[in-house]
């Protein structure tokens, strides 16, 4: 198998990652600086980002710290787009896996541009009066569908079943 020269190329990467609410929320910029520096310490660019929020999880996860295991309900949920060597990305990860305060996190590869355009254009058209997403109808019975009783369906379909 032939294997690609990736030398001197770089590609997008996006970390999304879950930082543990034993933190205090006033020390987040400093863990989020943290992490930029982390991808400029191995020459990657921070192309956009977002700040961590608090926010419910979907199942409780656990995690020692300081030797105590916790379980945690709801993290600091954050995201960073960034540009760097594939060579480089395996050091990033390494760095990321070391840090404490990462409850969890994900690590893909992506494209630069921004991905959340397609709901963007659909929520601007929708404020613009445009393309608005229609609610379901509730199902509609013809006007002169036979009407069963539930009696008369279950008895329809033992024959059905009989045949």
């Amino acid at each position: 198998m032939e294997e690609e020269n990736t030398e001197g190329r770089t590609q997008v990467y996006e970390l999304g990652y879950h930082i543990t609410p034993s933190l205090q929320e006033s020390d987040l910029p400093q863990e989020v600086s943290g992490l930029k520096s982390l991808i400029e310490e191995h020459k990657g660019i921070v192309i956009s980002e977002e700040l961590p929020k608090k926010r419910p999880l979907a199942y409780a996860i656990s995690k020692v710290e300081g030797g105590v295991k916790h379980l945690w309900s709801e993290s600091y949920f954050g995201w960073v787009k960034f540009e760097v060597s594939p060579e480089e990305i395996v050091a990033v990860e390494e760095g990321v896996k070391k840090n404490l305060h990462i409850l969890r996190y994900l690590l893909i590869k992506t494209v630069k541009e921004n991905t959340l355009y397609g709901l963007k254009i659909a929520q601007s058209a929708k404020m613009q009066g445009g393309i608005e997403r229609r609610e379901k109808s509730p199902a509609v019975r013809p006007k002169d569908a036979p009407k069963m009783s539930p009696e008369e369906m279950d008895k329809t379909i033992e024959e059905l079943i009989k045949e």
